[in-house]
């Protein structure tokens, strides 16, 4: 992919990742990294606040959201909030539950 000179972060695609739990954080973390590989210049990753130094080891380009994982994904209203935050700034969204 191409990128204008000129360009700034967020103008070559944003992408928000949600995902993982407190044993499987493998998934988000390929589709945040294939994001990038693609040309995406702005990658938010949401996945449980375990795994939130292993993703801010992955790549320094992704914006690591951590949560707190239940055992049913119940999330709390104020989590829900901030995902939603993060997704209106997206261009897309990969939810993998």
């Amino acid at each position: 992919m191409q990128r204008s000179p000129d360009s700034h972060k967020g103008e070559n695609g944003k992408v928000a990742v949600v995902g993982g739990s407190r044993h499987m954080h493998g998934a988000p973390l390929l589709a945040a990294l294939a994001a990038e590989a693609s040309g995406v210049d702005l990658v938010f990753v949401c996945l449980p606040a375990c795994h939130e130094e292993v993703a801010k080891e992955t790549s320094l380009n992704i914006q690591v959201h951590p949560f707190r994982a239940s055992p049913f994904w119940n999330c709390s209203q104020l989590w829900t909030a901030q995902l939603l935050d993060r997704a209106l700034l997206a261009q897309a969204v990969a939810l993998l539950l």
